[in-house]
């Protein structure tokens, strides 16, 4: 079952308006949506996909059920798609050092790739904003010879980049309101 084009374009829509701040997209777009004439079909569709999810749902358990009372390991049993759910790739993806910014890890740059990415962050601007400000608060504190994750924990990275989100979002907010 495929979303209606009617929503597709409104989300679509809201998501370039808004840019990083999904939150504010979110709610536009639902408001947009819920103002169209077939909104009710709309409903009906997301409760029939979500009703199916379910039900997909209850018969894979029930199958892996099966499977383990007729002997079969289900702890070891290969899923079909097992694609960026490995605790490696979790456990990857979560390290604040391995954040991408400009094709280059956060905990690999050097005091030349983060003046080099700053620069770069900022001249891109509003979709980039908060990895500019998180590489303008490391700049100048990265020794020559060294790189991010030797200077920063993965706690002071996190806090700089939860303060850049923050800032973002308020500057966003002053850009809404004027």
């Amino acid at each position: 079952m495929e979303y209606p084009e009617r929503v597709t374009a409104i989300c679509k829509d809201m998501a370039q308006k808004h840019g990083s701040d999904i939150d504010k997209a979110v709610a536009s777009a639902e408001a947009a949506i819920r103002k169209l004439p077939d909104f009710d079909d709309f409903v009906h569709m997301l409760i029939t996909l979500a009703i199916r999810e379910l039900i997909c749902d209850a018969r894979h358990h029930e199958n892996l059920r099966t499977r383990k009372a007729m002997g079969s390991d289900v702890e070891r049993c290969i899923p079909k798609t097992t694609v960026g759910t490995s605790k490696g790739v979790i456990r990857a993806s979560q390290s604040i050092y391995n954040y991408n910014i400009g094709g280059t890890m956060l905990g690999m740059m050097t005091a030349a790739d983060v003046e080099s990415a700053m620069n770069t962050q900022h001249a891109i601007s509003n979709g980039h904003r908060v990895n500019y400000l998180m590489l303008k608060a490391i700049y100048g504190k990265v020794p020559e010879g060294k790189i991010v994750k030797q200077v920063f924990t993965q706690k002071q990275l996190i806090a700089i980049r939860q303060k850049a989100e923050q800032s973002v979002r308020g500057r966003s907010k002053l850009a809404t309101a004027n």
